[in-house]
């Protein structure tokens, strides 16, 4: 559920290249072609978006311990 809450607080974009790599195991690459993007911008978006769900992710473990 903290999961769920933490992805519906991101861009339908970022939601989009989350799903698209982890849900349909697509490469950077791909995910790249498909969304007419560069791979290395799809790469920065994962790494800026990965680290927005780990902070939302701590700040919620710190608030249920």
């Amino acid at each position: 559920i903290v999961v769920r809450t933490a992805l519906k607080r991101l861009s339908a974009r970022d939601q989009e290249i989350v799903e698209l790599r982890f849900a349909h195991d697509m490469t950077q690459a791909e995910i790249a072609q498909r969304m007419g993007l560069s791979a290395m911008q799809v790469s920065r978006l994962l790494r800026r978006v990965l680290a927005e769900l780990r902070e939302h992710l701590d700040s919620a473990e710190l608030l249920s311990a």
